[in-house]
């Protein structure tokens, strides 16, 4: 019976050893504080200007965020308030916390969280967006409080941003609209204050800065007709359409002395088009109506004043 008890042991041993492997494993619960306080440290630096603490808590990083100056602490920004974890649900190496704050209203998120190389981290909400944008090609500078600029592509500005109200000043870097404009936009529901309008759809060329061009562009194009028209209709002043113009019957239409239209190519430099123009003439000997229209760059001059460059 001795050596019967003796094999027995290893017996139950490997009994339990085989039972403790089909058990449910026990980190479940401290899997789930782990998630709970990184989503609770993130919201309290968040609610706190910390935000070089909150960012390294997230899978964003700095070059995420609309503005890398929005990495930085700040002691004045308070982005959240009354921040509350309401539930967290841990699935392996994933989690789903739904959180509560006021940003100034009540309002409720629900953050992703993945589990990277032991740590937590939290998926930057995908609303906590700051977004601006042109009806139609455009130079402009976009600064938000003041800080830095938002990096516009194809006249659209689109990226993460803390919860929170932000000054945002458009201008022209050329000087070419002397445009001046502020609001406030509000992140994460986009409402304004001081703009009337879409922050999407803000005027690639507003209309009283489209006038006061063309109030300074006229006496150019009225002078670039003389010099061409001086020349025989040949050199840089003359358009296409009038090189080779031998006379002319009456003086042009005065459409041409109108910009038309401006627009950007490149988001950096103003193009310019100009009305059409007409006048009866003779060209290669015979009568016939001539018709033509300026285009070229426009630039403002150190001295403010304005400047065509014809194509």
């Amino acid at each position: 019976m001795e050596h019967a008890h003796r094999g027995l042991a290893p017996l139950l041993l490997a009994v339990v050893i085989a039972l403790g492997g089909c058990a449910a494993p026990a980190a479940d619960s401290g899997d789930e504080g782990e998630a709970r306080s990184t989503v609770e440290s993130f919201l309290r630096a968040v609610a706190e200007g910390r935000f070089s603490e909150a960012l390294p808590l997230t899978t964003l990083g700095a070059d995420g965020l609309i503005c890398p100056a929005l990495a930085e602490d700040s002691t004045t920004s308070r982005p959240i308030a009354a921040p509350e974890v309401t539930a967290l649900q841990v699935n392996g190496d994933t989690a789903t916390a739904q959180v509560s704050y006021r940003a100034p209203s009540d309002s409720t998120v629900a953050l992703a969280l993945t589990r990277e190389s032991g740590s937590w981290l939290i998926a930057f909400p995908d609303d906590w967006r700051l977004a601006v944008g042109f009806d139609g090609p455009t130079v402009a500078d976009v600064s938000i409080d003041g800080s830095c600029k938002m990096p516009l592509s194809d006249g659209r500005a689109d990226a993460h941003a803390w919860p929170g109200r932000y000054q945002l000043e458009v201008s022209d870097p050329t000087g070419v609209l002397e445009r001046s404009e502020s609001f406030l936009l509000a992140v994460p529901d986009g409402t304004t204050t001081g703009l009337n309008g879409d922050p999407l759809s803000l005027p690639a060329v507003p209309d009283d800065e489209l006038a006061l061009v063309q109030s300074e562009a006229t006496p150019l194009l009225r002078a670039a007709f003389g010099r061409c028209a001086e020349a025989g209709f040949s050199g840089p002043s003359c358009p296409p359409e009038l090189r080779g113009v031998a006379s002319i019957e009456a003086a042009p239409s005065d459409g041409y002395l109108t910009i038309d239209r401006l627009l950007s190519e490149d988001g950096a430099s103003w193009r310019f088009e100009s009305g059409t123009g007409s006048f009866a003439a003779t060209v290669d000997g015979s009568p016939a109506t001539v018709e033509f229209r300026y285009t070229g760059t426009v630039l403002r001059e150190a001295d403010g004043s304005l400047s065509l460059t014809f194509d």
